[in-house]
């Protein structure tokens, strides 16, 4: 019996851009060295303003580190340059109003967010969020 040799699957090829943004990504979420982290986003930003990827990322970090603030205009940002990237920038944009105390902003951003999904635990626990802050 014999073999065919097997073809190696090619592997899509990785951009400059791509590996930057997960180096970038890397150093912020593993805290080694964070602030080059937002400075190898930020240079992808002065190349490219609209870079949606980053912009998420970096209001997800906003998010995390409690710069609320931050994290509305990033995701407000991502939003306006497409809401079909990344559609739970909704459901983030929605956290960072709460805690900004903008009820019905919050409210609008959680009712945009479950027009995107299908997820029924996930709409029950958006429906609840939305059940609190009418309340």
């Amino acid at each position: 019996m014999r073999f065919i040799p097997r073809q190696p699957v090619a592997e899509k090829p990785v951009s400059s851009l791509e590996q930057k943004i997960a180096r970038a990504t890397e150093l912020v979420e593993k805290g080694e060295n964070p602030m080059e982290g937002i400075q190898l986003f930020r240079e992808i930003l002065a190349e490219d303003s609209n870079n949606i990827e980053v912009h998420y990322r970096l209001g997800l970090f906003s998010l995390q580190s409690g710069q609320v603030d931050k994290a509305v205009q990033r995701f407000e940002k991502v939003l306006s340059l497409s809401t079909q990237t990344y559609p739970d920038a909704y459901l983030y944009l929605g956290q960072a109003k709460q805690a900004l105390g903008d009820t019905t902003g919050a409210i609008e951003a959680y009712n945009t967010f479950k027009t995107t999904t299908s997820d029924t635990i996930v709409l029950h626990g958006v429906d609840r969020i939305i059940n609190e802050l009418s309340n």
